[in-house]
């Protein structure tokens, strides 16, 4: 993806406070560009607008669950080991995140030939 598409997604999604999220980027030395921008965003979610779990980040903040899903495999370890240390979630939270991330991911990428009833 281009320059242009984070530009337009972070003032999309973000407004006037995505400038936050870019100068945050600075902050994480490993990583690739894109990288960093994700774990800015992570940051600025869970530091402003209380994202306390990976749903809420991957579904409810960002829409990546439905918009750019290749992206939650993608940057799922690295999201998961922030999480773990911003908001000190122990090896059994770490496990019941990703459970439900997993379950929301193979729902989201599975043809159901009928409705559930």
């Amino acid at each position: 993806m281009s320059e242009e598409y984070y530009a337009w997604y972070l003032a999309t999604t973000y407004g006037k406070k995505a400038d936050l999220i870019v100068d945050k980027m600075d902050f994480f030395i490993k990583g690739t560009p894109i990288e960093n921008l994700i774990r800015a965003e992570l940051w600025y979610c869970i530091h402003h607008e209380m994202t306390n779990s990976l749903t809420d980040f991957f579904v409810r903040r960002t829409g990546r669950l439905y918009f750019n899903i290749s992206s939650i495999t993608l940057y799922f370890d690295i999201i998961l080991n922030d999480f773990i240390k911003y908001l000190d979630w122990d090896d059994k939270r770490g496990q019941l995140e990703t459970k439900k991330m997993n379950l929301l991911l193979a729902d989201a990428t599975t043809y159901y030939s009928e409705e559930f009833k």
